[in-house]
């Protein structure tokens, strides 16, 4: 409140607050007794002297804050725009990464699916056009009094993130039985190739104006994505239909994703037959499990897979060094892997996705503060294109008071690209041209290894090491060393999954296959032992 001058050792301050007591103190803490204040009971008698300022403000945002639906609107328009948000995403897996057109048709009834399961109703075309839908946040009723707040509603575990609109692509992918692994998504978001970041740029202004800041919260992550996080996404979201529209799922497309890990990884053919036995010995069905308790890691197909692969590595072309003969020629574990060879191959391919002169997307993310004064004026660059990309985008055409200030900013300092050429990355065709030639590199370093038959290994009067002796097998990743080590990451980080989870499926696929094999031979001895009991009349 405004009164008279307080002249207290000075004091020229006029505004004062009451105490409990009714007495009043100036803002400088001066006790007044019998001073005339006035209240601003008139809020419209305001002085050009700016008096009243702060009652506009607060009336200002007051009517912001007015402007946010609550409630079940408000979820409604979140849910608004997580589609909006999908059908971007299948879009660009689409037109960008060559999936088929009908993922668009799959993940369409795949999120109808999932709005019938969430409880409010909702009368819209998933795939419908977003901006049309304009009653949705349009200005309408402000009377809310009677509906819960937004937070209540965001809280609750069936409000779907952004993660989970990346399960849906892949549970698309997975529906069209592509080769698609959890590592591909992974890389297409940080890489900013697939929209998940900033997604709320994607929003158009009028939905983001109408939509609580705890909503405007999920469609913006903070927190980087992982693939742990990934993958708990799509399990829950397999299981859920599963459980609730008795889906029943297929089992992984086995032999497509068994020959693009040999592909990716450079491998003999070799591999594909001894990969497929061991599945069918250690009696793997490739399916993601429908009984809420086997909810694990383990059970997951794709680790199922790429465990198996390993395992078949392991026994045919070994990496310890030891020198093991076959007994012919012909045999998968005639030829030897040069492991050095494959090494440098492998490198120089991740090597051409590497730029050390430029700055990547994924790196910009992971700048701080002491990096800037390292950096050299062309990752410098690169950094601020990605920040006024990702941070400053639409902003511009904001609408809020300080809407012309910033616009004066922008044109005094412009944050548009600057002069230096964007680093280019390869196109789906050259990424498959290094594919070939990292494969045809090993394939060419491949040795043959000679035979020892069993009459010349009687001759030499000792034993000699054969295929799949002195099998070793690592229980921890600390264990893990040399090539073995950087096979097995190089494996992990293609299926997309930490290498600690690899090692640890490996080891009990490993256990699986001994423990067949030995029932396996325990039952042909039993056999024998029984034709030799029989007579025969």
């Amino acid at each position: 409140m405004r009164g008279e001058v307080c002249g207290i050792d000075g004091c020229r301050s006029r505004r004062y607050r009451a105490d409990e007591s009714g007495q009043f103190f100036c803002q400088n803490g001066h006790l007044r007794e019998g001073a005339r204040v006035r209240p601003p009971e008139d809020e419209d008698a305001f002085t050009a002297g700016g008096q009243g300022r702060t009652t506009r403000r607060q009336k200002e945002a007051a009517e912001s804050t007015r402007k946010h639906f609550r409630g079940r609107r408000a979820f409604e328009l979140y849910l608004l725009a997580s589609q909006l948000v999908l059908r971007k995403q299948v879009w660009s897996l689409i037109k960008e990464k060559g999936f088929p057109e009908e993922l668009e048709m799959i993940v369409h009834d795949l999120w109808a699916l999932r709005l019938q399961s969430l409880s409010t109703s909702m009368d819209t075309d998933p795939f419908s056009d977003t901006e049309s839908q304009t009653p949705m946040y349009s200005s309408q009723s402000e009377d809310t009094g009677a509906e819960s707040d937004a937070t209540s509603v965001v809280r609750t575990r069936s409000t779907p993130k952004l993660v989970h609109m990346l399960a849906l692509c892949y549970m698309g992918a997975y529906l069209l039985r592509l080769p698609v692994f959890f590592s591909d998504f992974f890389t297409w978001v940080t890489e900013g190739e697939l929209l998940y970041y900033r997604a709320i740029n994607a929003i158009p202004h009028e939905m983001r104006n109408r939509m609580p800041g705890s909503y405007q919260q999920l469609l913006d992550p903070r927190t980087t994505l992982n693939t742990r996080k990934l993958h708990k996404a799509v399990v829950q979201l397999f299981h859920s239909h599963q459980r609730d529209f008795g889906f029943i799922l297929p089992p992984l497309n086995f032999p497509l994703h068994l020959f693009r890990y040999i592909k990716e990884l450079a491998l003999p053919l070799e591999v594909y037959p001894a990969a497929r036995r061991l599945a069918a010995l250690a009696k793997f069905d490739f399916k993601y499990p429908d009984k809420p308790h086997r909810r694990r890691a383990a059970d997951c197909p794709e680790l199922q897979l790429i465990s198996t692969v390993i395992v078949a590595v392991k026994l045919l072309y070994p990496m310890d060094g030891i020198k093991r003969y076959p007994t012919k020629d012909d045999e998968p574990s005639a030829a030897i892997i040069d492991w050095e060879s494959w090494d440098m191959a492998t490198k120089a391919y991740e090597d051409t996705f590497k730029n050390p002169d430029r700055l990547g997307y994924s790196e910009a993310m992971q700048v701080k503060e002491a990096d800037v004064l390292d950096m050299s004026e062309e990752k410098l660059d690169d950094y601020l294109d990605w920040y006024s990309k990702s941070w400053l985008a639409g902003e511009e055409e904001g609408v809020t008071g300080d809407a012309d200030f910033r616009r004066a900013i922008f044109e005094m300092f412009p944050v548009g690209e600057s002069g230096a050429v964007p680093a280019q990355k390869p196109t789906r065709y050259e990424i498959e041209r290094l594919k070939i030639e990292k494969l045809r590199a090993v394939q060419t370093s491949l040795k043959p290894r000679r035979a020892i038959t069993e009459d010349e290994e009687l001759e030499l009067g000792r034993s000699v090491p054969r295929p799949g002796n002195h099998y070793r097998r690592y229980r921890k990743e600390s264990e893990l060393e040399g090539y073995v080590k950087r096979f097995y990451e190089v494996a992990a980080r293609l299926a997309g999954f930490p290498l600690k989870t690899v090692v640890d499926r490996v080891f009990a696929v490993e256990v699986e296959l001994i423990r067949q094999v030995k029932r396996t031979a325990d039952q042909e001895e039993d056999l024998d032992d029984g034709m030799s009991g029989m007579s025969i009349s």
